[in-house]
């Protein structure tokens, strides 16, 4: 039933595959939370998809599918909330679930609130690039991609993704407002530059994006 999800206890239940992890805020939103009294319910009944009233989650459980990922970690749902919480424990924990996902989702488009999903209506104008012709001896008579400037930085998102999860995540798909960027260990793009950032254009990111390549997973 794609209605309903379940959680799985990996030290008892053998479960094998790929899995999508989630990066998001929670700020102030209302959040299902896994906690002792529901912990039972949650790994034998399930959770119906209608009790997750963030969008966000529902989103990453679609987008997980579609990427044909059966398994996807959410902290929120997949670490018991109740005090008393062994931190140092959890964040091993969530270090080598990053490091081993399939890919990492980022709500970068997303406030804290349960409005703004990963999914949203866009203007299609946005992701469309003109080409200029240039002259002079500087330029030498070149064609440049012009992009509008949301368009190319995630302007006006704010990234909930924390150092450790982006440093350690093999690939990454950022949701922002305007369009999807991903990044992974080959190529750093987005939907206006499907091919990848241009290293001459790319003055900011050119030593943020493009290093990824340069990392070594084991």
């Amino acid at each position: 039933d794609e209605n309903v999800i379940r959680t799985v206890n990996t030290r008892v239940t053998q479960a094998k595959g790929r899995y999508c992890t989630l990066s998001h805020s929670w700020g102030g939103a209302k959040l299902l939370k896994t906690a002792l009294d529901n912990v039972e319910k949650f790994l034998l009944k399930g959770i119906e998809t209608s009790e997750l009233e963030n969008s966000k989650l529902k989103e990453a459980i679609q987008i997980s599918r579609s990427l044909d990922v059966r398994y996807i970690w959410i902290d929120s749902l997949c670490t018991i909330q109740d005090p008393p919480r062994d931190f140092k424990t959890e964040d091993a924990l969530m270090r080598n679930g990053f490091r081993n996902s399939y890919c990492n989702i980022v709500a970068a488009g997303s406030d804290a609130s349960k409005r703004g999903g990963l999914l949203r209506g866009r203007e299609l104008d946005a992701l469309l690039d003109s080409f200029i012709y240039s002259q002079g001896w500087v330029f030498q008579g070149k064609y440049f991609v012009a992009l509008p400037t949301p368009a190319f930085g995630i302007s006006g998102s704010k990234i909930y993704l924390t150092f450790t999860e982006r440093m350690i995540s093999p690939r990454i798909l950022y949701f922002a407002r305007i369009q999807i960027f991903w990044d992974c260990g080959t190529i750093s793009a987005c939907e206006s530059l499907p091919s990848g950032f241009p290293l001459l254009l790319d003055h900011l990111a050119a030593t943020d994006w493009h290093w990824r390549g340069h990392l070594a997973y084991n």
